[in-house]
């Protein structure tokens, strides 16, 4: 398990919402600008997909988003929570998920 997502998926067994466990686990250590988008705010969406989208948008990998959807949907089937909250999966499961596409998206950077 890569660094961010034990981070992220332990800040979530800490009581943390989707997007505040994904958004700490990467604020410490990347420039993000500080604002936790809310849960469920865009069109219902996920809080771990919003808050993965921001980061990779305020990276710079904006041309990811479209590919992080895509690969989120082949691996969980749905992008929004009333959706998601009826599979077998965790909110955990999506925050590592999301974690680690994130921290693949930025070692390609380096």
């Amino acid at each position: 398990m890569r660094y961010h997502e034990e981070k992220a998926r332990q800040n979530h067994k800490m009581g943390n919402n989707c997007s505040n466990s994904l958004y700490k686990a990467f604020q410490e250590d990347t420039q993000l600008d500080g604002i936790i988008p809310a849960p469920r705010s865009e069109a219902g969406k996920c809080g771990a997909v919003i808050t993965a989208e921001k980061i990779l948008r305020e990276r710079g990998k904006e041309e990811l988003i479209e590919e992080f959807e895509e690969a989120f949907k082949k691996e969980f089937e749905f992008l929004t929570c009333i959706e998601l909250m009826t599979s077998s999966r965790r909110c955990n499961d999506y925050i590592g998920f999301s974690a680690n596409f994130i921290d693949e998206a930025l070692e390609n950077e380096e």
